[in-house]
């Protein structure tokens, strides 16, 4: 039997503390969840004008907040490095920005416009769409990664009683849309019968999700510092035979990293052009041209390509810290 990886624990205070994140314009800071609402307030205030529930943005940021710290009732702190408090803030930025684009370009294109309400009903889609991650009262004994195959589900749950809350009892029956993240998800038979606008704000939260992670500096240390580790944690660094044995996918997080450049190619870059409608092309209406997520994803791919044919992952240098949480005063 192999040895585990000792359980993650969630510092009280973030690791990056005192430190920048930026995201991939450079413009806002992922370390500060204020930094995020003030950005994505003030671009809904230039595209909707007051026609869209501001505070709820804001309440929203702040439960989420809370949630990480492990302050919000009957959650724990987060321990999952990889799915942690940075790849949240940055899934809603990026889909602010998404949504900003397609209201921008969706009446040329005969597409469905979302209007302020529901375009933020997006954004809190992403917000919320790993909260699922959060180990519960009782669970202390668990690791947040190990809860993998079930985090759609209790991210769905988390986001419908937000919605009850705080106004958006209408919408309550939306966050099963976030099943649409999961690649084992049949996105066919989630958006069977959907309207076309539900079904245009589930692809961009998906689309949000791949492009945020992809996009990201620190990607590819990220999956080998922190993604391996859940991997393991969680037991998807392996797969079950018909004949009761197991098979391992990933010996090691370089092992992970070799296997990478395939997997964004042929899983999720097809998946954002072809299941996902292309979504990403919101972020060239949003940014007036091509947009910076895809050159930064496809620089990461390019230099994990080179990295991988020499055999050298000692050129991978940067050290991520995870954020746990942040200081929300």
């Amino acid at each position: 039997m192999r040895n585990s990886p000792p359980r993650l624990a969630c510092a009280s205070t973030p690791a990056t503390a005192g430190r920048a994140l930026p995201d991939v314009t450079g413009l806002v800071d992922l370390a500060r969840p204020e930094a995020v609402q003030l950005f994505i307030a003030d671009l809904f205030d230039r595209r909707f004008g007051s026609g869209w529930p501001r505070a709820t943005l804001a309440a929203a940021i702040a439960d989420v907040g809370r949630a990480y710290r492990g302050d919000y009732p009957g959650l724990l702190a987060c321990d999952t490095p990889y799915h942690d408090l940075r790849h949240t803030l940055d899934s809603a930025l990026t889909m602010a920005r998404m949504v900003d684009g397609h209201e921008a370009a969706a009446p040329g294109r005969g597409d469905a416009v979302l209007g302020g309400e529901l375009a933020l009903v997006g954004v809190l889609l992403a917000l919320f769409h790993d909260i699922g991650f959060l180990r519960r009262a009782g669970e202390e004994g668990l690791s947040g990664a190990q809860l993998v195959r079930v985090h759609e589900a209790r991210s769905s749950d988390f986001a419908a009683a937000f919605f009850r809350a705080n106004g958006l009892a209408a919408h309550a029956a939306l966050p099963p849309l976030i099943a649409a993240t999961a690649l084992r998800e049949d996105l066919a038979a989630l958006f069977a019968g959907r309207p076309p606008a539900e079904v245009a704000l589930a692809r961009m939260v998906a689309g949000a999700d791949i492009v945020s992670q992809l996009a990201d500096r620190c990607y590819l240390e990220r999956c080998r510092d922190f993604l391996y580790r859940e991997f393991v944690l969680g037991g998807i660094d392996r797969v079950a035979q018909g004949d009761g044995s197991e098979r391992l996918l990933y010996a090691s997080a370089e092992d992970l990293l070799r296997q990478t450049p395939g997997f964004f190619e042929a899983v999720l870059l097809r998946r954002l052009d072809g299941e996902l409608g292309g979504v990403d092309r919101d972020l060239d209406a949003h940014f007036g041209g091509p947009n910076p997520y895809r050159r930064a994803m496809l620089a990461n791919l390019g230099f994990l390509k080179t990295v991988v044919a020499s055999a050298d992952f000692s050129r991978l240098r940067r050290h991520p810290e995870p954020l746990y949480c942040a200081d929300l005063g």
